[in-house]
């Protein structure tokens, strides 16, 4: 039997609206909504896995770093298309390469960025 534990003390009763929505509130569940509760015990057993599991905390840009990272992307997407049109189909494909291995080994390290929009 282990010998730490963390209580949370909370409501989930119907009349205190300490509910919220999240992304997974409109799945095959129920309850639409997520007692904040819950919500905190999601916290803290993320920040127990990144203490004594050592996994990072997910981290993101500022809206201008993202912004940068997309541009810049499209920026290259243009340079690419003005290439003739044999190795187009090459570059493109090692461009979509470089923006997943980046987007991947920065997740690696809790790095979370935009994967799409910069494709």
């Amino acid at each position: 039997m282990t010998k730490y534990r963390i209580v949370l003390i909370g409501v989930d009763a119907e009349s205190v609206k300490d509910t919220f929505l999240t992304p997974y509130s409109t799945g095959a569940t129920s309850r639409s909504e997520v007692p904040g509760v819950a919500i905190h015990a999601e916290m803290v057993s993320q920040i127990l896995s990144a203490v004594l599991q050592h996994r990072p905390l997910l981290w993101v840009w500022s809206a201008w770093g993202e912004v940068l990272w997309i541009w810049s992307w499209s920026l290259v997407g243009g340079i690419i298309a003005l290439y003739h049109l044999r190795s187009q189909l090459a570059l493109f494909i090692g461009a979509a390469l470089m923006i997943y291995a980046s987007c991947f080994i920065l997740l690696l390290y809790g790095g979370w960025i935009p994967l799409v929009p910069s494709g």
